[in-house]
């Protein structure tokens, strides 16, 4: 076992090619797979935008996923899981002249709501 030190303070060696390399580990794929649209979904993707990320070379992880599924095996757990959990997303109004957003006291009154049902993305 290599003990581990920061890269910032080892000292560089001629073949040290200072990559970040990838490594498989034991794991559940499909629980990976799960785990990787959630994350996203929770940030606010919605599927098309997810669609791209596993389309992208720069994503190996993910495009590996592609190459192995095929889109439509992707697509399908990415709206499935869509379907449950829905896409988190926030939006916001900043109305400076109106007179509602100002409370009594002169502070800003912050209303914050939620929005039911899903719309067309």
């Amino acid at each position: 076992m290599v003990p581990k030190v920061h890269p910032l303070t080892r000292e560089t060696e001629v073949d040290d090619p200072m990559e970040v390399v990838a490594n498989p580990v034991p794991g559940d794929p499909d629980l990976m797979l799960e785990g990787i649209i959630e994350e996203y979904a929770h940030m606010g993707w919605d599927a098309d935008q997810l669609m791209m990320l596993f389309r992208s070379p720069y994503y190996p992880l993910l495009h590996e996923f592609r190459r192995a599924l095929g889109d439509e095996e992707i697509r399908r757990r990415i709206e499935a899981h869509m379907a449950i959990c829905g896409v988190f997303q926030v939006r916001e109004t900043i109305a400076e002249d109106d007179e509602a957003f100002h409370a009594d006291d002169g502070s800003d009154l912050i209303q914050i709501g939620l929005r039911t049902g899903r719309t067309p993305g």
